[in-house]
């Protein structure tokens, strides 16, 4: 056996594919200045044996052994070393002749070995070279320290050199692996055992829960005859209580009898009362009448005293202007007396000087035919004048008279005022005293009249009330007595199921342990964050299955510290729901408008948003239909493809044939699953509180009905 050819791509200073040639026989040796990658050749075939420390191959990471570039070419992504050996001797274990081992690794990180260009781990080539004396740490590769090693007097560094010429290295190997086993098998022996012991604990609990299922059978049985007994003794009570209301029921008859012979009384007088109330409207509307009458000859002598007023005022006017006019004629007699007396003044001293002048010349009898003249028309004028003051004086008298009419006229309307002002407060107070008469005989009929009305709905209600009272109590009776009974088994309903929510019944052991130990470090489980229609539970339930017991967390840190102390206490396993993936969507099918297509569950379905992602990789790609024979139809339509196919029953087909149903338990044991229990604890909690509000309010009208 001897190495024939070394194959190196991409590894460190090797961008370029190289093969290097070893002859069969002598010794092959690489001559090169420093820096030539001489020790790179070396590293290349401890590389491909499989070496994984980076120290030992001069780099600080695996990743450095890949070609990084230089100014001139670009770093690669892969880095591959093939080495070929002979095997002519058959000293591998393997049919080969030629044995090729190849090693590849990528900048991503991954790594890939190869025998013959066949996948193998790197198990395989250790498994290849033991014994052989060729290995990543054998002795096959000698470098300066490790013949410090083989020189060392510390006999633990020659160990491993020795052990490897010496052929023993391989058997160590397989003791290591057949001791990591057997820790491997106690491991699982423990999980075993932890598991018996779960089981253990589930049949202790069944067992509890058998008594408990006895002692409520016997619970009920005796519940059945304190029942019965019950019953017994309330039909008896409910009996003397006939009769006691049979009783009441006659006296409140004999007392609606006497209320019918005062209604019968309150009648008569009210009969009456209308008799008495008829006469006094008689009068009260001929009083009525007269007052109306009187307030017409009012309202007409109103009218004549204003009319009165009127010409009273325009008397006045007149007695005003008369009074002026006198006055005026007055003046002007005055003055017609004056002209005339200065016109026989004038007159006088014209016939003086006419006397006087008789013997004067012919020269002034001219002056004295003037003067004649004039006094001509002085006399006229005094002649005139007279008249005017004749006519002023008749004038003035006429006045003087017409003002005395006018003064009688005005004091004969002011008298006459007076009396009509006197009679009209006289029936005005009549038309008060009727209008009080009869307001007060209404009022008096009135009252008599809602007397009468209040005593027959009295003796009415009084009536109802008695023949009402006995029904009434006993319906009353029993709606309280349907309702504790209604209450008393939705409280037993009720704390089943709280007792299954707290026992963590349906939950997988590792969730129940997180459930317990680490509640206030989880958000909550999957389920208990879903809010889903009643109608579509069953089918939301069963495409969930164990989905909803995914534990979810606040952040990823702490998803895998509780998945660490799962692990270290071997308590069980639990998937972890971590936030902030809701871009992932899963591949849904065309089938809108198919018929009997009602919508894709994850659309029924609200949930926190920090975990849609979630959601959708739990109900992405599950549909809602109506019936099995519609999932068959569409399920042989989409066989191509991933699509579950759910009934509202809880019935679902698999577009690859499975067909998934049934119930959680057998018969009556079936227990609800988790989205129906927590609805169903919500619905007997409301229904409770409305319960014990219509109990209270059955017994205060029990009681009210007893009083």
């Amino acid at each position: 056996m001897y190495l024939s050819k070394l194959r190196i791509s991409g590894f460190k200073s090797f961008a370029n594919r190289v093969e290097v040639n070893f002859p069969g026989e002598g010794i092959t040796s690489v001559v090169g200045p420093n820096g030539c990658g001489k020790s790179n050749i070396i590293d290349a075939i401890r590389w491909v044996l499989g070496e994984q420390r980076a120290r030992a191959l001069r780099s600080s990471k695996m990743e450095d052994v890949i070609f990084s570039g230089t100014a001139d070419r670009a770093a690669q992504n892969l880095a591959e070393v093939s080495l070929l050996i002979h095997n002519d001797s058959g000293l591998l274990p393997s049919d080969y002749t030629q044995v090729m081992i190849t090693r590849r690794a990528y900048r991503s990180g991954e790594s890939e070995y190869l025998i013959n260009n066949q996948p193998c781990r790197l198990k395989d080539i250790h498994n290849l070279f033991y014994d052989t004396g060729m290995g990543a740490a054998s002795y096959s590769l000698i470098e300066a320290k490790m013949i410090d090693s083989i020189l060392s007097e510390k006999a633990d560094e020659r160990r491993t050199m020795f052990e490897e010429a010496a052929g023993i290295s391989k058997y160590k190997q397989q003791r290591k692996e057949t001791l990591r086993q057997l820790e491997r098998t106690a491991a699982d022996l423990e999980r075993v055992e932890d598991g018996l012991k779960h089981v253990q604990q589930n049949v202790s609990m069944f067992e509890r829960q058998a008594k408990k299922a006895e002692k409520w059978r016997e619970l009920r049985d005796a519940w059945r005859a304190l029942e019965l007994s019950y019953q017994h003794d309330s039909w008896t009570r409910i009996t003397a209580e006939s009769e006691t209301i049979q009783i009441e029921r006659a006296r409140e008859e004999n007392r609606a009898a006497e209320l019918d012979a005062r209604i019968a009384a309150g009648e008569a007088e009210l009969a009456e009362a209308r008799l008495a109330l008829s006469d006094e409207e008689r009068q009260v509307a001929d009083l009525s009448r007269k007052a109306a009458a009187t307030q017409a000859e009012a309202i007409r002598l109103e009218g004549e005293g204003d009319r009165a007023r009127d010409r009273a005022g325009h008397l006045d006017e007149s007695l005003r202007r008369l009074r002026a006019e006198a006055d005026e004629a007055n003046r002007r007699l005055a003055e017609m007396a004056n002209q005339r007396a200065e016109a026989v003044r004038e007159a006088g001293e014209a016939e003086a000087y006419l006397a006087g002048a008789a013997d004067r010349s012919a020269a002034a009898r001219e002056a004295a035919d003037a003067a004649a003249s004039k006094l001509q028309e002085a006399r006229a004028r005094a002649d005139e004048l007279g008249e005017e003051r004749m006519s002023a004086l008749e004038e003035l008298s006429g006045l003087k008279q017409r003002l005395g009419e006018a003064e009688g006229a005005l004091r004969h309307l002011e008298s006459g005022e007076e009396e009509w002002t006197g009679e009209r407060d006289a029936r005005a107070g009549r038309l008060v005293e009727a209008s009080r008469l009869r307001e007060n005989a209404l009022r008096e009929a009135d009252e008599a009249e809602a007397r009468a009305k209040d005593e027959s709905a009295a003796a009415a209600k009084a009536a109802a009330e008695s023949q009402d009272a006995a029904s009434g109590l006993d319906a009353a009776r029993a709606k309280a007595e349907d309702l504790r009974r209604e209450q008393a088994a939705l409280e037993s309903r009720r704390k089943v199921l709280a007792d299954l929510e707290a026992a963590g019944e349906g939950v997988e052991a590792g969730v129940k342990y997180l459930m317990q130990s680490a509640r206030d470090r989880l958000k909550s489980l999957l389920g208990e964050s879903l809010e889903v229609p009643a109608e579509h539970q069953a089918a939301v339930e069963r495409a969930l299955g164990k989905s909803l017991q995914v534990v979810l967390v606040t952040d990823k840190e702490r998803g895998v510290a509780l998945l660490s102390s799962l692990r270290e206490g071997r308590k069980g396993e639990a998937v972890f729901g971590l936030p902030g993936f809701a871009g992932f969507r899963r591949a849904r099918a065309n089938l809108s408008g198919r018929p009997g297509f009602k919508g894709w569950l994850a659309d029924f379905v609200r949930g926190p948003s920090e975990w849609s992602g979630l959601m959708e990789w739990a109900l992405g790609n599950h549909a809602l239909v109506d019936s099995l024979e519609t999932a068959f139809v569409l399920a042989d339509a989409l066989k191509d493809q991933d699509a579950w196919l759910w009934t509202p029953e809880g019935t679902g087909l698999h577009t690859s044939g499975a067909l998934y149903g049934g119930t959680a338990g057998s018969g009556d044991a079936a227990a609800p699953g988790l989205l129906q229990r927590k609805t169903q604890l919500a619905d007997a909690g409301a229904r409770l509180q409305e319960l014990a509000r219509e109990v209270s309010s059955a017994e205060d009208s029990v009681r009210t009905l007893e009083a």
